[in-house]
């Protein structure tokens, strides 16, 4: 490891962890808040959803993304030099320590805040990481259908803390939506080796504007999967002047 002031070691332990990722808890929220019928009571359920951040995404999480970039090593030296590990900012022996710590520590909290379920969720989610980074992930098509597979458990993760039940529609919406966005973000980073999105996007669509009829109470989750979609997908305001090029390469639609 390279000497460095304690803030720079504090640093480069977040790169590790990868913390810009942990955006992806919000699933984890709208699954905790999305289709109550009653009011919860916010402050218990607030208190409740840091202690699963901090069990599922610090360190749960944060030992997953950690193992793979022990496991992205070699590669990552060659294409990505300037990531924690190929840097040498962290060696690779003080990376499997610290993974075997968040991990080992993940599932004891996971059992503390959610019992005999929280172990089994865990237990999944890690099977589901290592599935897909070791096998699944260079193959063309099953890599994505499979990891989008655990946006709809992040949802079941929430709807255990808080007790509530979700009808198996949201989950399939959730699960279509990312599914999508794992699609198009794929061609859009290789535009020769396109997978086909159209019908993902069209029967999406159309069971979010089905959905509300049946699951009214629901309506936040709704809310949440329209914007997100919107965003990413036909507004893209983070990079506004690149929509139409994003949208033809989503889409497949040729250059004239």
């Amino acid at each position: 490891m390279k000497k460095g002031k304690p803030v720079e070691y504090l640093v480069y332990f977040f790169q590790l962890i990868r913390l810009k990722y942990h955006r992806t808890y919000l699933i984890v929220v709208a699954g905790c808040f999305g289709c109550q019928a009653d009011s919860p009571d916010p402050t218990d359920l607030l208190l409740k959803l840091l202690l699963l951040y901090f069990s599922f995404n610090f360190l749960l999480y944060g030992g997953l993304y950690t193992l793979n970039s022990i496991s992205d090593y070699q590669e990552d030296k060659l294409l990505k030099p300037g990531r924690v590990l190929p840097s040498g900012k962290i060696s690779i022996t003080t990376a499997k320590i610290i993974c075997g710590i968040l991990l080992l520590s993940g599932f004891v909290t996971g059992y503390l805040l959610l019992n005999t379920v929280g172990l089994l969720l865990y237990t999944v989610f890690v099977v589901f990481n290592l599935v897909y980074n070791y096998l699944l992930r260079n193959i063309k098509y099953i890599g994505i259908l499979f990891i989008s597979l655990t946006i709809p458990l992040r949802v079941y993760l929430g709807s255990t803390l808080s007790g509530q039940d979700i009808p198996l529609l949201i989950y399939l919406g959730f699960y279509l939506f990312f599914l999508s966005h794992h699609i198009s973000k794929k061609n859009m980073e290789n535009s020769s080796h396109k997978i086909p999105v159209r019908l993902v996007y069209i029967f999406f669509i159309g069971m979010l504007l089905l959905s509300p009829f049946a699951y009214p109470n629901c309506m936040v989750l709704y809310l949440i999967i329209l914007i997100v979609f919107l965003y990413y997908n036909i507004f893209p305001l983070h990079n506004y002047f690149g929509a139409k090029k994003r949208m033809e390469k989503i889409w497949d639609i040729p250059d004239k």
